[in-house]
């Protein structure tokens, strides 16, 4: 009698995700002096990923699940001596998601949000070329020459809570096609050089929320 008088969804899914990040970084670029004024692009970048969820089915139509996500955007510039300067920057994310589900016909359209932990990372490179086995080793620890390899990794890691919307169409009870964008709002913590020691006086502003849509395949079952 209690499935009977059961309303709302039962199902489960998991699948892949793809989508474009559009992260503010005017902040960012402002700190940016490469040779021939390169800056991080506006039109944001590839992301990619995966996730599921299931119908807990204590609340009907309420589905919990976790995700994952993550993308990079590179910037270079090689001088007249040959020497390539290069950013790299990468951002992820993870965390469970919780959405409420209703439905028009064969279409899915859910609200809801995800709260997880996200990372960036900062990777400066100078990158001279024909570099001698013997030069590396003698420049390694001379604080003094700027004509040499070098490479420092800025990371940090923050609480981030992503409201959500995705409309899934189902092409039968086992497969269905999901569309879908978040706003992350990351919350900033402390920034480190090469993972172990602190960086001071970091601007808040450096990580900005940012705005992504995404597209996947979505596998599993699916009730009406």
């Amino acid at each position: 009698m209690a499935q009977n008088n059961f309303e709302g969804r039962i199902g489960f899914a998991g699948g892949y995700f793809a989508g474009w990040n559009l992260t503010d970084f005017d902040k960012l670029n402002s700190f940016v002096n490469l040779h021939d004024s390169q800056k991080f692009s506006r039109n944001g970048f590839y992301f990619h990923g995966g996730g599921g969820y299931v119908y807990i089915m204590i609340i009907p139509n309420l589905r919990v699940g976790g995700i994952g996500m993550s993308g990079s955007q590179s910037i270079s510039s090689r001088i007249s001596s040959g020497t390539v300067q290069k950013i790299e920057y990468h951002q992820s994310f993870g965390g469970l998601s919780v959405e409420y589900t209703t439905s028009l016909s064969s279409v899915n359209i859910s609200f809801g949000g995800i709260i997880g932990i996200g990372e960036t990372k900062l990777h400066l490179k100078n990158l001279i070329p024909n570099s001698d086995w013997n030069d590396i080793w003698k420049n390694f620890g001379d604080t003094i020459s700027i004509n040499q390899n070098y490479s420092n990794l800025l990371t940090t890691t923050y609480f981030t809570f992503i409201p959500t919307m995705n409309i899934e169409y189902s092409l039968n009870r086992f497969t269905a096609l999901r569309f879908g964008c978040g706003y992350a709002f990351n919350f900033a913590r402390d920034w480190y050089i090469n993972e172990s020691e602190k960086v001071n006086s970091v601007p808040s502003a450096i990580i900005r929320s940012s705005f992504y849509l995404t597209g996947g395949i979505l596998i599993g079952f699916f009730s009406n």
